[in-house]
């Protein structure tokens, strides 16, 4: 098998897919503007850098302190964006799963996204012809199954009879850069999404590689066949 892996453990958003920009975010700004317009709007960079140390309902709950119904208005917003502005995948990310599901490799996705929405994605992107073979989404009443904690690498050796060595987490934030290494398995942390800055120095920290573009990724996971 001519890959350096043979399970790629995926993040979502702002890894896989450029979403944050033009859904996340700007469903945010656009419930700032509408509802709390006396109020600083945090730049990109700025988020991504709270999304470090906290999830997205912390930072929405925690820290800006939205009401039950102000988070029914930015649930809104989010929905609206994500009506507008459908996720795709970055550049070139498509061709690099076809290639690696290709040559014999696992791929997995573990994401603080609803395992509903990711499905959903997947069935309907390129008409379904990649599905992975487990996603492992966030579950309020089960936070444990997910990323930092790492049973989900745990279920993935045993459901594929993988050694650690196997395994790759590739994600853009600490949860899954924290799962990777609690787990003992390797992680890539990806800094080509945009807005990635200021929280680039703490990846590099905690992963065993970085990568700036996809291209990078592709060539890092593919191994030349002629050898």
């Amino acid at each position: 098998m001519s890959l350096r892996y043979k399970c790629i453990v995926l993040d979502h958003d702002d890894t896989t897919v450029n979403s944050t920009p033009k859904i996340h975010y700007l469903s945010y700004q656009q419930f700032m503007k509408k509802y709390r317009p006396e109020d600083q709007i945090i730049s990109l960079e700025e988020w991504y850098k709270v999304l470090w140390d906290h999830t997205t309902m912390q930072l929405l709950i925690d820290i800006l302190k939205l009401t039950d119904e102000e988070l029914e208005k930015i649930s809104f917003e989010w929905r609206e964006c994500y009506k507008k502005y459908k996720p795709i995948m970055f550049n070139g990310f498509w061709e690099f799963l076809e290639e690696f599901k290709r040559r014999g490799g696992i791929i997995c996705i573990c994401s603080h996204g609803l395992k509903q929405v990711i499905e959903d994605f997947y069935q309907s992107y390129n008409e379904g012809e990649i599905i992975p073979d487990s996603i492992y989404g966030y579950d309020s009443k089960h936070p444990e199954y997910c990323k930092p904690f790492t049973f989900p690498i745990e279920d993935i050796l045993q459901k594929f009879h993988l050694q650690k060595k196997d395994i790759v987490v590739i994600d853009d934030l600490s949860y899954g850069l924290i799962m990777a290494k609690n787990s003992g398995v390797d992680s890539i942390g990806t800094v080509y999404g945009e807005g990635h800055d200021l929280i680039k120095p703490k990846i590099t920290a905690i992963s065993k590689k970085v990568v700036s573009s996809v291209e990078e990724l592709k060539n890092y996971i593919l191994l030349d066949e002629s050898h």
